[in-house]
Parts: structure tokens; C-alpha cells; sequence
């Protein structure tokens, strides 16, 4: 049984901020947009599934206390537990690809056009390593601070820019059917990838590790809305041609103290990217470790931040296999694989085994 190492709070920012990561880099010219109307409703929708989704979670994993999803692979066959390691191992891998290139992608886009992606790439994974191998508790504090000052400057983002919402540029969820709404739901739930890190370290977390999970979904899915009612209320058609609407509009909005939030978002982001970047390659460390009963852990680790470094590099120096990327977590298939489809397997065949091992059947 792993032993506990963090607590609900720091779950629940670790997977917060990964989430947000996700929000802030929306561009239109990745995403298949629609209307504001409908999109808000569909994430709403991908919110009331994501719900579900982690009672799911609760009553697969509650079968057997302490474990966590490839636990229950191996209870159902080592050979499949096997597998679902290789697996969940390449998915965190191809995550951590997709957010060091999506990184880059935005610092060279809307900040610095000249950085060079083999000097940045390098340094960034090095400190992402060294997060990596210090350990989950380590980076985990770090996120619940982190957590706290992104929810306060969006805060001051609402402030801010409330006086600039125009209502007119908010259209009726469905005028065109419901579709585009369900597009959108099913995007929200195929994205919210950060399903998967909770399915892995539920035997890690102190304290109420399911109300964490509906308080991470709540918290994502409420910025989510946030994010999207802004940005299209105070902008309208002019989010569309912008590489990065939220930027934008995060960097449009004044305070009192602070005449400009652009910098202190920039520094967020940067530290948002590192907090996902340790947190997928420790999860990867973690799966390829138990294809080897356990061990060569660290050695496992500087193998995985190899990969992701050759990926990274590929796909920041080819902006259509970085799409390409992008698409394959659009389209849904991995997280319907790790996050739907072998949990309910594991369920279905789980409860039937406990039946049966049950006194007197």
C-alpha cells in the first residue's frame, strides 16, 4: 500500500492549476469554436459528467481501500496490469510533451517572439526534473500557494473588468440546436485529462480524497465559465482573432495598486506550466516503476525527462505536430481509454471477483 504524502487541499490544487493551464492556453485557432452561449452551457454539461465521473472513481476504488487505478489492473490480471502501466506511462508522457510544446508555443507567441526553443526547452525540464525527483510533497506545496495567488489575481481580473462587460455580446445557448452544446460538453469532459492523476494518487492523499475530487471539479469548471464569460463579454468578435484571448484580456485589465496585470500573469503561467510539467513526469516515473515490480524509480525518471525532451523539442519546431497532439486529447480517444473505459471494465469485473469472495456465496 503507498503511504499517504499529501493532503485534500494540495490535490486538489495540483490538479487545479494543471487544469487552468489548459484554460489559459485556449486559442481559436486550435479549438473549433462556437458561440459564447452554448459554450458556457456545454461546460457546465462537461462539469455535471465530470461529477459522476468521480463517483465512479469513489466506487471502483472503495472496493479495495488503498488502492489506486493500476492496483486494480493488476487485481484483475498482472499482464493487464501490465499493460494499463504502459499506458497511463505514455499518456503522462504525451501530456508533458503537449505542455512543455504548448509552453513554448505561448511564450514565443505572446511574449518573448525571439526565445530559443533549444535554450529554453533544456532549462525548463531541467528544473521540471529536479521538481520531479524531489517528490510529490515537494511540488505540492508549492501548488497550494501557487492555488491561492491564481484564484486572487483572478479576483482582481473580475474586478477589474466588470465594468467593461457588454451583455449583447452574450448569444442564446441554443440557437443553434443543441450540437454545438454537446461539442462543447464533450470537449470539456475529453480535456479534463487531470482525471487521470486522480485515479493515480487517491492512495497518496490524507484526509476526504473524494471531496477533493468534486471540489477540484467544481473549482475548474467554475473558472472555466469565468474565463469564457469574460473574455467573450468584454471582447466580442476581437477574442476570436487573438492567439490567446485570456491573455489578452488578462493583460487589458488595471487596478488600483497595479496599472497592469500582464507580468504578474505572465510569472503565473510560467509556474502554472511548471506544476504540470513536475506533476506528469513524477506520474510517469511513478507507472513505468511499477511495469518493474517498483524499481530502478530514479533511473526511470531521467529516462522519462529524455523522451519528453525529444518530443518537446519535435514538437516546438513543428507547430502541426503539436496540433496533431493537441487533436488526439480533442478527439477524446485517450481519456475515454484511461478515464472511462478502464475504469468501468475494472468495476464491472472487480465487483463480480468480490461476490464472489464474499462469505457464503
Amino acid at each position: 500500500m503507498v503511504q499517504p504524502r499529501i493532503d485534500m487541499r494540495q490535490l486538489v490544487a495540483l490538479l487545479f492549476l494543471s487544469r487552468v493551464f489548459s484554460v489559459l492556453t485556449l486559442s481559436p485557432k486550435q479549438e473549433n469554436t462556437v458561440e459564447n452561449g452554448a459554450a458556457l452551457l456545454g461546460i457546465a454539461l462537461s462539469g455535471i459528467v465530470c461529477l459522476i465521473l468521480v463517483l465512479l472513481y469513489q466506487k471502483l476504488l472503495s472496493l479495495y481501500p488503498g488502492d489506486n487505478i493500476l492496483d486494480c489492473c493488476y487485481r484483475m490480471h498482472p499482464l493487464f496490469g501490465k499493460f494499463c502501466a504502459l499506458g497511463f506511462y505514455l499518456l503522462c508522457v504525451s501530456i508533458t510533451i503537449s505542455t512543455v510544446g504548448e509552453f513554448q508555443y505561448f511564450l514565443s507567441s505572446a511574449i518573448y517572439p525571439y526565445v530559443s526553443r533549444l535554450l529554453l526547452i533544456p532549462l525548463f525540464l531541467l528544473a521540471v526534473l529536479y521538481s520531479a525527483y524531489m517528490g510529490l510533497e515537494a511540488f505540492s506545496r508549492l501548488s497550494l500557494a501557487l492555488g491561492v495567488v491564481v484564484l486572487l489575481s483572478t479576483l482582481l481580473v473580475i474586478v477589474s473588468l466588470s465594468k467593461d462587460l457588454s451583455f449583447v455580446f452574450l448569444l442564446p445557448p441554443l440557437r443553434h440546436g443543441w450540437k454545438p452544446v454537446l461539442q462543447v460538453a464533450f470537449q470539456g469532459v475529453s480535456l479534463n485529462l487531470e482525471l487521470v492523476p486522480f485515479l493515480l494518487l487517491v492512495p497518496m492523499v490524507r484526509g476526504k480524497v473524494y471531496r477533493g475530487g468534486i471540489w477540484f471539479v467544481a473549482l475548474s469548471v467554475g473558472y472555466y465559465l469565468i474565463m469564457i464569460f469574460y473574455s467573450s463579454l468584454t471582447m466580442g468578435d476581437y477574442a476570436l482573432s487573438q492567439v490567446f484571448p485570456i491573455y489578452t484580456m488578462m493583460a487589458s485589465a488595471q487596478v488600483v495598486l497595479i496599472q497592469r496585470l500582464d507580468s504578474l500573469h505572465m510569472a503565473l503561467w510560467v509556474f502554472i506550466a511548471f506544476i504540470k510539467c513536475s506533476l506528469y513526469l513524477y506520474l510517469s516515473a511513478y507507472c513505468a516503476s511499477r511495469l518493474f515490480q517498483g524499481k530502478h524509480r530514479g533511473k526511470l525518471l531521467g529516462a522519462s525527462v529524455v523522451a519528453v525532451l525529444a518530443g518537446s523539442l519535435w514538437v516546438s519546431g513543428d507547430l502541426a505536430a503539436l496540433m496533431w497532439l493537441h487533436e488526439a486529447f480533442v478527439d477524446g480517444i485517450p481519456f475515454l481509454l484511461a478515464g472511462v473505459g478502464i475504469p468501468v471494465v475494472l468495476l464491472l469485473f472487480l465487483s463480480h471477483k468480490k461476490k464472489k469472495e464474499a462469505p457464503g456465496l
